[in-house]
């Protein structure tokens, strides 16, 4: 069993900061400050097990392994999310969810963080944060008719349904079809949010250089991308090892890294609070291109090496880079990183890096316990070094 401490929040304190949270303090503020420490305390436990060699089992009798899957996709990257969206949703639609709707949203989401050490009859308390979270967006953006982020509402829904899927027995025939939907909705909403955040932030800084800044999406690729994208990710959640999935997997690399390049990432090497977008963006591609190849030559490419491209490398490093990004815009300090910024970019590349490499090394124990280290490591100093916006009220 997992022991009671592997539970990311001790609960009462925390709780009670984000309910006293004043409606002037932007909402991401106490999401953001959950799901980093939630991210670092949910691998950090874990660590001695790594290091003793044992895999420990959860209230469900899944080892950690699958239990730290389930509450990346369906615990800290839902509140990284919760988050953004809350604090961005004025801005795309002009209007603002209440500051009831944000407690209820801190509320559920807590409960379903403890729900995972609870039996199975309790599995639907996971799953309430990210159908409260849909409800909230889709009644906003609907009602202001954006209809450009219409595809946010779907793949928030997605995700939803994949967290009951893969967490309430018998919903589905398999729990880890359900998994995959929700990975594959959170990797939509990274390229889809992620995406357009990377392309307008290189653009804001080239602007802020005086050098050209306009960088015009092209309709055929963005066309191309989102539908091999999607036609990819269909493929993958059924079966990752069909062979359709190296055609599907093939394609969407091309068109992902097409993109990639049009947002001409080079431009702005020098600057790591927008590089680092671009980093976690180039990680979309290398999945697709790992599980085609997975798909073509069966034991080539661990499984594992190709779906962390797209976990700690895609969403573990774009939500990162969104926390960030958002919290130095509201704090007035749009482009700049500090040193403990830069460690913290640093330490993320390395966990995502060295997790992706684990499978394919000898000794692939000794980079899981490196690739876990730098993921808590990363945490911890992205909570110190914004510890002011997060932890200051008012």
């Amino acid at each position: 069993m997992i022991p009671q401490t592997s539970q990311p929040m001790p609960g009462e304190a925390l709780l009670q900061l984000s309910l006293l949270r004043p409606k002037t303090t932007p909402p991401f503020a106490c999401f953001f400050l959950f799901a980093s420490l939630d991210a670092a305390v949910g691998v950090g436990v874990l660590l001695p097990y790594f290091l003793a060699g044992i895999d420990v089992m959860d209230s469900r009798g899944d080892t950690a392994f699958a239990w730290h899957g389930r509450e990346l996709v369906f615990g800290y990257a839902p509140c990284v999310c919760t988050g953004f969206l809350l604090t961005a949703l004025p801005r795309w639609t002009g209007r603002t969810p209440s500051h009831a709707s944000e407690m209820v949203l801190v509320v559920l989401w807590l409960a379903g963080r403890f729900a995972f050490a609870l039996p199975p009859t309790f599995a639907p308390i996971i799953a309430a944060a990210l159908i409260g979270l849909a409800a909230v967006v889709s009644f906003h953006v609907i009602a202001a008719a954006d209809r450009r982020n219409y595809k946010v509402i779907v793949l928030l829904w997605l995700s939803a349904a994949g967290g009951l899927f893969a967490t309430v027995p018998g919903l589905w025939s398999s729990p880890d079809l359900g998994l995959r939907l929700g990975i594959a909705a959170s990797l939509g909403l990274a390229m889809t949010v992620g995406g357009r955040l990377t392309r307008s932030l290189t653009e804001s800084l080239l602007q802020r250089r005086g050098k050209i800044a306009q960088i015009p999406p092209s309709p055929l690729i963005e066309g191309l991308a989102a539908y091999s994208a999607a036609a990819g990710l269909v493929v993958w959640v059924f079966d990752p090892t069909a062979p359709p999935m190296i055609i599907a997997g093939a394609l969407a690399a091309v068109a992902q890294v097409l993109r990639l390049t049009q947002w001409h990432g080079w431009r702005v090497i020098d600057a790591p609070s927008i590089f680092t977008f671009h980093v976690a963006y180039s990680f979309v591609p290398l999945g697709f291109a790992l599980f085609a190849v997975n798909a073509w030559l069966p034991g080539a490419v661990p499984e594992g090496a190709a779906l962390h491209a797209w976990t700690a490398g895609a969403i573990g490093m774009m939500t990162l880079s969104v926390m960030g990004s958002m919290i130095r815009r509201h704090t007035g300090r749009s482009f700049l990183t500090s040193r403990s910024g830069i460690a913290v970019l640093a330490f993320a590349i390395l966990a995502a890096t060295t997790r992706i490499a684990a499978p394919l090394t000898d000794a692939p124990e000794a980079w899981l316990i490196v690739a876990a280290a730098c993921w808590v490591v990363a945490f911890v100093l992205f909570v110190f070094d914004f510890r002011m916006p997060l932890l200051t009220r008012g």
